[in-house]
């Protein structure tokens, strides 16, 4: 039997042309002979509806498209209606709409049993559910969103449910992004034996054709570099794409978190269409203008430098009468990051740039961010990036051309609000702050396992209250694309006023 998979790139709400798609996709699945033609869920209203779900008449705009797809297609096809508020799987055949929820169906004399699963954990569930008797065709229709480690993760228990369940496998999922998160598409077949029989690309549109009656025992690889970083484009560009941004902006510091960012913003929208920013003062040192202006000539990116000089003193002037007799601390630091995010903001209400934050998410985590300075913007681009993977995805994207200084790469972290200032001044090394950010946030170990790790205590101690202490910050932090399971944005928050307590083992 041939069946096919559209892997397609949708808008939220934007049912007209995502209905136009919808069957301009079947149109080719019944061209190429395919006998059925399988959607993700959620391809109708293009993904995560979220309160639009409470707006009267929105599910009746769906229910019309559906109509209308159900007396164009010439071919049988499988999307997801809503009932009851619900997505449920429905077959379009013979200008007929058919519920097809937790039952066994026959198209063309083969038997199929379709589910909607949009969280990777649904996959164990089911497989360990003694309660389903298994058809020869088991159907996935899913939205699901990218996070490191997912796509080697889910082919290889897919394959192996596969072959264990003597089933035939079909999991079709969403391509594009949505609010920062990515639907990384990469949907496959995978036959009785175990074996892959189609892969779609990862993180763009595809059309896939599988006949069950060819065993093509497909190899694949994955590289994680690669997923994350493709990942972080999409996230970019569809945003832009999606809400009309054709131009951003950044400031450029010479520093590796702007680096990355400025290169994924080229990109995803077009070395053209980005400008780096650079603003310095009198603690930014000869080195990071240099290697800035470098970075954006590799990149071929405009860039203008406005010095924050005259605005900084300017301000300690006007504040003087007030500041007297007090010593200089994070108000002087801060109040420099601040005039950046404002030429920032004056070169997007001017010129109509969207600006993109440079913070990433082991400065997220313990509060190492200027509240309306360095935080401001209307994307958090490497947002769910801890440090160590800042470093990894600039020497990744060195791999494919050098556009990133190894200077960059190699100097010590520093924001440059005063003299001398290294990150370590005020953080654990990196490479321990990460490793105590895994622990607590993707591992979820305790207080005690983690001490017992080797991490000395002073350290373990301060990294917690930072961290419990900073959510107020985090709260009005930009979007960031979701990388991991466990973003700030998408999946963690504390309660901003609480009074947590480590708790330890008594001897």
């Amino acid at each position: 039997m041939k069946i096919a998979l559209a892997q397609t790139n949708q808008i939220v709400a934007d049912i007209e042309n995502n209905k136009n798609k919808i069957i301009a996709f079947a149109d080719k699945a019944y061209n190429n002979g395919a006998e059925v033609v399988v959607f993700a869920n959620n391809s109708l209203q293009g993904g995560n509806i979220e309160s639009l779900s409470l707006i009267n008449g929105f599910y009746k705009m769906l229910d019309c498209a559906l109509d209308e797809i159900k007396q164009t297609v010439s071919i049988p096809l499988i999307l997801t209606a809503n009932k009851n508020r619900k997505n449920i799987p429905v077959l379009i055949k013979n200008n007929n709409i058919e519920e097809i929820e937790n039952k066994v169906i026959t198209i063309n004399n083969n038997k199929f049993y379709f589910v909607i699963f949009d969280d990777v954990k649904d996959f164990e569930k089911l497989y360990e559910d003694k309660n389903i008797s298994f058809t020869d065709n088991l159907v996935i229709l899913s939205c699901s969103f990218y996070y490191k480690g997912k796509t080697k993760y889910i082919r290889n228990f897919i394959k192996k449910f596969a072959k264990e369940k003597a089933v035939n496998i079909f999991y079709v999922n969403m391509a594009g992004a949505q609010d920062g998160c990515v639907y990384d598409g990469g949907s496959f077949s995978v036959l009785k034996s175990g074996n892959i029989n189609n892969i779609a690309k990862l993180f763009d549109e595809d059309f896939l054709l599988t006949d069950t009656n060819v065993d093509n025992n497909l190899e694949y690889k994955t590289d994680l570099q690669e997923e994350m970083y493709k990942a972080l484009v999409l996230g970019l560009k569809d945003y832009c794409v999606k809400n009309g941004f054709t131009k951003v902006a950044l400031g450029v510091s010479g520093g590796i978190d702007s680096a990355l960012v400025a290169a994924i913003a080229a990109d995803a929208v077009g070395s053209d269409n980005v400008l780096g920013v650079l603003m310095p003062s009198k603690y930014t040192s000869k080195e990071s203008v240099v290697y800035a202006k470098d970075l954006c000539n590799r990149l071929k990116i405009k860039y203008e430098i406005v010095s924050i000089e005259n605005l900084y003193n300017s301000y300690i002037n006007e504040c003087s009468p007030v500041f007297k007799n007090t010593k200089k601390d994070l108000t002087e630091e801060n109040l420099q990051a601040r005039i950046r995010a404002n030429i920032l903001m004056a070169f997007s209400n001017k010129f109509g740039y969207f600006i993109l934050c440079t913070c990433n998410k082991s400065e997220d985590a313990v509060g190492y961010s200027t509240l309306y300075g360095d935080m401001a913007g209307g994307y958090s681009v490497v947002g769910d990036l801890l440090k160590k993977d800042v470093y990894a995805l600039a020497n990744y994207r060195n791999s494919i051309s050098d556009v990133i200084p190894e200077e960059i790469i190699k100097r010590a972290p520093t924001a440059e609000l005063r003299e001398n200032q290294k990150d370590s001044d005020s953080l654990p090394e990196y490479d321990i702050l990460d490793d105590i950010l895994e622990k607590i946030l993707e591992k979820q170990m305790s207080y005690d396992e983690i001490l017992n790790s080797g991490i000395e205590e002073t350290t373990l101690i301060k990294v917690y209250k930072l961290l419990f202490g900073s959510e107020y910050k985090r709260r009005v932090s930009p979007i960031s694309t979701k990388i991991t399971e466990t973003s700030f944005y998408k999946d963690i928050k504390f309660p901003m006023t609480n009074k947590y307590k480590i708790c330890k083992k008594k001897n």
